[in-house]
């Protein structure tokens, strides 16, 4: 479970997400609960194709 993040402060619950794995499991953890909850998903080595056409100069 994460501590200190804005589900807590509302009475929900969380947790971080670093693998691909742990998503489905997360998701039926989420579903189950009773209250608000956050899954802080951190994903790496991809970016938005609306970063890479910022840090390209808006080019079309």
């Amino acid at each position: 479970m994460i501590t200190g993040d804005g589900s807590l402060g509302f009475g929900g619950e969380g947790e971080n997400i670093t693998s691909l794995d742990e998503v489905g499991p997360a998701m039926q953890r989420a579903l189950q609960s009773k209250k608000p909850y956050l899954l802080n998903v951190n994903a790496r080595g991809a970016r938005s194709p609306f970063t890479e056409w910022q840090l390209g100069g808006k080019k079309k």
